[in-house]
């Protein structure tokens, strides 16, 4: 009977401490996964953070970096820039005698002022040449070049550029040359000389138009033409150009010598061949292809005032 009880006690004690045993492993087990799990956790946290981290810099990168199509488009707004003309949707206004006019065309109104209103993007043109028109009013006061202007007072068009020839006829009736004067007030300009009327005529283009660009196309020399059975020297040309020069500096106006000048190391006399018809058509006014010739120099010309 002793027996049995201490047989029962000590498989009771047995039983007790593989219960505690068994409880201890099962608490070890539960910590470690749990550790595991939290490592787990945490290190897909980190990498979720760093991936998002990775993608904000790239976006940022992406953001501050311009794109090739960025880049192409801000070229084409500077390549436009750089090919804006400086005649895009300008108004020009052109005067002048028979050749401003067009008197040698097939027309009789197609000149350089049509050719370049037309071939070139102003957004207007005038032709204001009139045939037989003069510098002074010496030997008509009503073909006088200072009127023509005038009447383009009231134009609707503020232009924004002005092209002025004239002197020609001046030349052909022996119009005296006077003298040019000291100052600039009209007054004492004596429109009857050639100097007086070229001071008025300029004169009365800067103070309608003082913010044009206003150039001056000296007229070719035109060594056979013949009128009323007169002739003229090359001397008497240059007479009249070196008056015309010397007034156009002193008005600052920029000026296009056809008379002396040369293009491309060739003088504007041997490119229009002055000496025979074929652009001469009368040898003194220009036909259409003497116009076609001549006009896209005269458009350069024009970009640099």
């Amino acid at each position: 009977m002793e027996n049995t009880k201490k047989i029962i006690i000590i498989s009771i004690f047995i039983i007790f401490m593989l219960s505690i045993t068994l409880a201890i492993v099962f608490w070890f087990n539960n910590n470690n996964q749990e550790s595991v799990n939290t490592n787990q956790e945490n290190n897909k946290i980190e990498n979720n953070n760093e991936i998002n981290n990775n993608q904000e810099d790239n976006n940022e990168t992406k953001d501050n970096e311009p794109t090739k199509e960025n880049n192409i488009i801000e070229d084409n707004k500077d390549n436009k820039k750089e090919n804006i003309s400086v005649t895009k949707d300008k108004n020009i206004i052109f005067f002048g005698d028979s050749i401003t006019a067009g008197f040698g065309s097939k027309s009789k109104h197609y000149s350089w002022a049509n050719y370049i209103g037309t071939k070139y993007d102003f957004a207007s043109y005038t032709n204001a040449g009139i045939s037989d028109y003069r510098v002074s009013t010496y030997d008509n006061a009503n073909k006088w070049l200072v009127t023509q202007v005038k009447n383009h007072y009231n134009d609707k068009n503020n232009y924004d550029y002005v092209i002025m020839q004239g002197g020609i006829n001046d030349l052909l009736y022996n119009t005296p040359l006077g003298e040019l004067a000291k100052d600039k007030d009209f007054k004492s300009f004596n429109k009857d000389t050639f100097y007086g009327g070229l001071e008025l005529y300029l004169y009365n283009t800067i103070s309608k138009w003082n913010k044009a660009k206003i150039g001056y196309i000296i007229t070719y020399y035109t060594p056979n033409y013949k009128e009323r059975g007169k002739s003229w020297t090359y001397d008497d040309y240059k007479k009249y150009n070196d008056a015309l020069k010397k007034t156009l500096n002193k008005w600052n106006i920029p000026y296009l010598d056809l008379f002396d000048g040369e293009y491309n190391n060739q003088k504007f006399s041997d490119l229009l061949k002055v000496t025979t018809k074929e652009y001469l058509g009368d040898y003194l006014h220009l036909n259409d292809a003497g116009y076609n010739l001549i006009s896209p120099i005269i458009y350069e010309w024009i970009k640099t005032l």
